[in-house]
């Protein structure tokens, strides 16, 4: 039965970046397809270099190590992240090595993130994590950012 559900959302995965790609639209809308991260095709988004914002809200994310080569698009400016079922941010500790700092929004509001630390030393523009698990926002403390919101957390 999952597998009758999970092959029609990936044809329109598969659907949505073929049109992206047509038209060059700068703003690509994957919401709502019950992605989980995992999906092949997220990868040929790097592909895509005239992407500047991407929406993968509303679905069911997990992993999110398909992110990180998104960051090395230099037009990418804004990747929505919000109303999924992220826990895990450690995929994106590996960003904190880099010195580059990265002129991206990140939205993670409604997920379920409980830690924050593997965000140090990644250079955001803003950074959104709204409605979320987190005690502790402390390994941020030296951040900078142009927008740093951690509203109704458990703070």
């Amino acid at each position: 039965k999952n597998q009758k559900l999970s092959k029609p959302m990936t044809t329109e995965l598969q659907r949505r970046i073929a049109e992206n790609k047509e038209t060059g639209k700068s703003w690509l809308n994957l919401q709502g397809l019950h992605l989980t991260g995992n999906e092949p095709e997220l990868l040929e988004l790097t592909d895509s270099t005239w992407l500047t914002n991407i929406d993968f809200s509303n679905n069911d994310i997990t992993n999110i190590a398909f992110v990180i080569p998104l960051f090395a698009m230099n037009n990418m400016y804004s990747i929505d992240l919000r109303n999924n079922w992220i826990s895990d941010l450690s995929p994106l500790s590996s960003l904190s090595s880099s010195s580059e700092e990265y002129r991206i929004t990140l939205w993670f509001n409604r997920n379920v993130i409980e830690d924050v630390a593997p965000l140090k030393g990644v250079k955001l523009d803003s950074l959104y994590l709204d409605d979320n698990r987190i005690k502790d926002i402390s390994p941020l403390k030296d951040e900078e950012y142009c927008t740093f919101s951690v509203k109704n957390n458990l703070i």
